[in-house]
């Protein structure tokens, strides 16, 4: 009598599913990298290695309720784990649970080797941060750094859908880099511009204003707009990226004042009902644990404009997670 062969499971057997394919998908995106490293790090993966037992306490009993909101949006979009059932994909399972015998964690750089990493499990574990409220120290890189990043992109598009026609003077609040400013002075050559900031900042984007030959035309003034007058007759002010918490209640009627009749306002900010993809879901993430504030809705900001007694509020587009609306005085 012959004994029937049992075949054993093969320990290169992973149904088609590679060890290779979570890191190369992982390092097309930096970010995307840390992120799950810090879901890894913080144990996420492994309370999601079975679906959720009702009678098990949630998630968010030993997390931060927001950030961990976010942190899984981020690993649906990318595909690490299933919201429906709310527990890892296979490839999660395999690849990035302590459990597992094929895990590749130590493939992943320590929390300390990634400033992303370690901001994301901070934020999860409710860590207070040591700098939060307080001023950055600036420096014309880092400066410079920002306006780069804008450049790719927000910049061009929010020239690309406000039309300044006609308009003689701005005044770009808070300007920072002043690449803004340089961006709309090229395109109106009959614009005259006033960027508003601190001295600390000011300095500096008077730099890049002299690098592109543009000091006759965008003049600094330094000073703090939660606090000082922001000038009078303007045709048009621009608030990119300022309006956080309880500083749209102090600037906004400051912007009133500073326009003329029929003056328009240019917000750009961030906003929540941006389009559900792995990009935005990753700088939703990165802008709460760097110590973002709330993000809103854009029928929630133009209700914001309009109490201050602006009116004709429309919604120019959306790039990415911010929004660009106009208003009239």
């Amino acid at each position: 009598m012959s004994l029937k062969k049992t075949s054993l499971p093969s320990i290169t057997d992973t149904k088609n599913v590679s060890g290779k394919n979570i890191f190369s998908a992982m390092l097309i995106h930096r970010d995307l990298y840390e992120i799950v490293s810090a879901a890894a790090f913080s144990g996420i993966f492994d309370l999601l290695a079975v679906p959720r037992n009702p009678n098990v306490p949630p998630l968010t009993s030993k997390y931060d309720e927001r950030t961990l909101g976010l942190l899984l949006k981020v690993l649906k979009n990318a595909g690490f784990i299933d919201v429906k059932r709310i527990n890892n994909t296979e490839l999660t399972n395999l690849f990035l649970v302590k459990s597992s015998f094929r895990n590749l964690l130590h493939e992943l750089k320590s929390p300390e080797e990634n400033t992303l990493c370690l901001q994301i499990i901070n934020s999860l574990e409710k860590n207070e941060r040591s700098d939060a409220g307080q001023e950055p120290v600036w420096s014309e890189e880092k400066l410079r750094r920002i306006g780069a990043f804008a450049l790719n992109g927000p910049i061009e598009h929010l020239a690309a859908v406000c039309d300044l026609s006609g308009r003689k003077r701005l005044l770009d609040l808070g300007g920072g880099h002043g690449f803004y400013s340089i961006a709309l002075a090229e395109k109106y050559p009959d614009l005259q511009i006033t960027l508003f900031d601190l001295p600390q900042i000011t300095e500096l984007s008077e730099k890049f204003i002299r690098k592109f030959k543009l000091q006759s035309r965008i003049n600094t003034v330094s000073g703090n707009f939660l606090t000082e007058k922001t000038g009078e007759n303007y045709d048009a002010v621009l608030c990119a990226n300022i309006l956080h918490a309880e500083k749209r209640d102090i600037v906004l009627p400051k912007v009133r004042e500073s326009l003329n009749e029929n003056g328009l306002l240019i917000i750009k900010n961030r906003v929540s009902d941006t389009e559900d993809n792995l990009k935005n879901s990753i700088s939703k993430l990165i802008w709460h644990v760097r110590g973002g504030k709330l993000m809103y809705t854009t029928e929630q900001w133009k209700s914001f404009i309009a109490n201050h007694g602006f009116s004709n509020i429309i919604l120019r587009g959306t790039y990415d997670i911010s929004a660009v609306i106009t208003a009239e005085k």
